[in-house]
């Protein structure tokens, strides 16, 4: 039974991986090595791609920057 005071979120279709730069951002991915089990993978939306070089700036080896907007 719902009490009148739950609300629910419905989540919309996006259509952010239609835009050019998704795909551009897919392409480079696909260029790249592939990721092993020793990396470290940054996921996440444009902070992430735009932080830049994950390993220089945290100072660790094998960071992965797989963030896109």
């Amino acid at each position: 039974m719902r009490r009148k005071s739950q609300q629910y979120i419905y989540a919309q279709q996006s259509n952010l991986w239609n835009t050019e730069h998704y795909r551009d951002r897919m392409a480079e991915f696909a260029k790249m090595r592939s990721i092993d089990a020793s990396d470290i993978v940054m996921l996440g939306n444009s902070l992430t791609e735009f932080g830049g070089d994950w390993s220089k700036r945290l100072g660790i080896k094998h960071v992965r920057n797989r963030g896109i907007m």
